[in-house]
């Protein structure tokens, strides 16, 4: 898997979370420390050119998981990949 790939699948990873956890944009933005506009480019695909690497730590943190996890596939969430 080469990078680009790592990072699509992370952005699709940030929705899936933020939609299962039940979290508005903004709750999920303030969760990560970023702004919404940021969230948004991100659960679009885009990784905005000024994010931090603390956005994969918030996240790995928050929701129980290592950060490695946040570049692979969830397991039984294929179709939205």
């Amino acid at each position: 898997m080469n990078e680009d790939q790592s990072l699509t699948i992370f952005c699709k990873n940030i929705h899936i979370l933020r939609i299962k956890n039940g979290l508005t944009q903004k709750e999920m933005a303030k969760l990560l420390r970023i702004g919404v506009r940021s969230l948004r480019s991100i659960e679009t695909g885009h990784i905005p050119p000024r994010l931090g690497c603390n956005v994969f730590y918030y996240a790995a943190v928050h929701f129980g998981l290592r950060i490695s996890a946040l570049f692979v596939p969830f397991p039984g969430m294929e179709q939205f990949y």
